[in-house]
């Protein structure tokens, strides 16, 4: 005896419930991959409204047959469970699909019974079973699937925000924090390079150098800092770095004479510019200088009292000068004529 034919019109209907059980599953899961496709498409401003419908059309085409016949396909056993089940036919199915192959006397009575008991039962009777799980997860994930379809092709259209806008509404970009640096220099100088230079805080600053103009030195910047060149790195704040310079003399000469004389060997005529020391000094038996044009230098000139030369006296206030503009403080106005005075006695 065939049992598919003996079941024939109850199998029917469980197969088209399994049927529907895999139709529904492959709707929950083509609707998931539906919401996540739209959800991507959105989120990266891309026009995926056509993606995510292709998307869920081929998932739940290609998953329903498969789970149908994997899970939801009904078995001979599964047919006669359900109709001890569902009908009260006292477990009379399931013995005689368990001796479907024993021929003996007994065996082939139960068989016939069976068959008796269900020409007297409507198939009808039978009621579709679904879970309750399976039914609220069909649910959950159209109303997903559906919605994000639809902001995806609302976004396509400009209509609503995109996924990139939501998010920056929501979680602002940090703002981005500046300082400046500024380079000043004082009178007597100037900056080569960017004087003002806006950057993101913690960020390097260009190279700048501080320039002294004709007749004046730098001495330093406003942090202490004595090399004209800087760059300075790691800012974190706004700041202000002054360049300081100092005048080196103020008197038309420029301390170099240029003497013209001629004298004989060994009688110290100073050279270009140089100005004799005390031991360079010719006395008045070595014979009387030759006198130059300029800064030629004779006893009256040279010495004081006859003794003290200008030189070691000019040398001590020129340190006392150099320290003055080291520290940043003016020349008292007493030591600028003395050092004057130095120049236009040579000159």
């Amino acid at each position: 005896m065939d049992v598919k034919q003996l079941f024939d019109k109850y199998y029917s209907r469980l197969a088209k419930e399994g049927f529907i059980k895999a139709l529904f599953s492959g709707l929950t899961i083509g609707f998931a991959v539906n919401f996540l496709v739209a959800f991507i498409f959105w989120f990266l401003d891309a026009e995926g409204l056509l993606w995510s419908i292709l998307a869920f059309v081929l998932t739940t085409a290609i998953v329903t047959p498969l789970l149908y016949v994997k899970k939801y396909k009904p078995t001979s056993r599964q047919v006669a469970e359900r109709i001890d089940k569902q009908l009260g036919t006292e477990e009379r199915m399931i013995t005689m699909n368990e001796f479907i192959e024993d021929e003996s006397y007994i065996a082939q009575k139960q068989r016939e019974d069976a068959k008796l008991k269900l020409g007297l039962m409507d198939a009808g009777l039978m009621r579709f079973v679904f879970s309750r799980a399976l039914i609220i997860g069909l649910c959950v994930l159209f109303v997903l699937g559906a919605g994000m379809t639809t902001v995806t092709g609302l976004s396509d259209e400009g209509i609503v925000s995109t996924g990139k806008e939501v998010i920056d509404m929501i979680i602002p970009d940090e703002p981005v924090v500046t300082v400046t640096v500024s380079y000043v220099a004082e009178e007597g100088g100037m900056i080569e390079g960017d004087e003002v230079q806006i950057f993101e805080q913690g960020g390097n600053a260009t190279e700048v150098v501080a320039v002294a103009e004709d007749g004046w030195a730098f001495i330093e910047w406003s942090d202490g800092v004595t090399d004209p060149y800087r760059c300075d790195y790691r800012v974190g704040e706004d700041v202000e770095y002054v360049a300081t310079f100092g005048q080196i003399g103020d008197g038309e000469g420029e301390g170099e004479g240029e003497g013209e004389g001629e004298g004989s060997e060994g009688e110290g005529q100073p050279g270009q510019g140089d100005t004799p020391g005390k031991s360079d000094q010719p006395s008045q038996e070595e014979g009387e200088p030759n006198p130059g044009a300029n800064g030629a230098y004779t006893e009256n000139n040279m010495v004081i009292d006859g003794d003290t030369y200008y030189r070691d006296v000019f040398e001590d206030y020129y340190n006392q000068a150099m320290e003055y503009l080291a520290t940043g403080e003016d020349i008292p106005e007493e030591l600028r004529l003395l050092i004057q005075t130095y120049f236009d006695v040579i000159l």
